[in-house]
């Protein structure tokens, strides 16, 4: 067994050190924490959430985001020149859309102390030029089991 004579200045065989050895000896603690994983809600379209087990149901969760009417208008324009093809604007834009609404969502489930958002859908919806993405889900509480 060895223990150091200084710190930090190595270690010498207990038979040779002109110290006694002390009653109880243990190692310096190291100086650095492991970084522990981030908890993030999980949100699923799925009922349930495998190896997990749903302890509360807290309630309906919702968000909405609207696109504006200059963007409908400048994505139409674009839309116009493309007779069966795809909108790369126009998906990009519904896309950011969607992720904002999961993020509103997410954001007042948290409120709730919910960890996990179940049975999440989207929905679009025109209106007089505007284009509206609604997400909704169950918030829960959930367990391992």
């Amino acid at each position: 067994m060895y223990y150091p004579e200084q710190p930090h200045q190595g270690a010498v065989p207990a038979e040779q050190s002109t110290q006694p050895a002390p009653q109880s000896y243990a190692p310096p603690a190291q100086a650095w924490v492991a970084p522990q994983p981030e908890w993030r809600t999980i949100v699923t379209t799925t009922p349930t959430i495998e190896g997990m087990r749903i302890t509360r149901y807290l309630g309906v969760v919702a968000a909405e985001v609207v696109l504006g009417t200059s963007l409908t208008k400048d994505i139409s324009a674009q839309v116009k020149g493309f007779v069966g093809g795809r909108s790369e604007a126009y998906e990009r834009e519904v896309r950011h859309a969607r992720q904002q609404a999961t993020k509103d969502m997410v954001a007042i489930a948290e409120q709730m102390q919910a960890h996990a958002i179940i049975g999440v859908s989207f929905d679009y919806d025109s209106v007089n030029g505007l284009v509206m993405v609604t997400a909704t889900g169950t918030a829960v509480q959930i367990a391992a089991g």
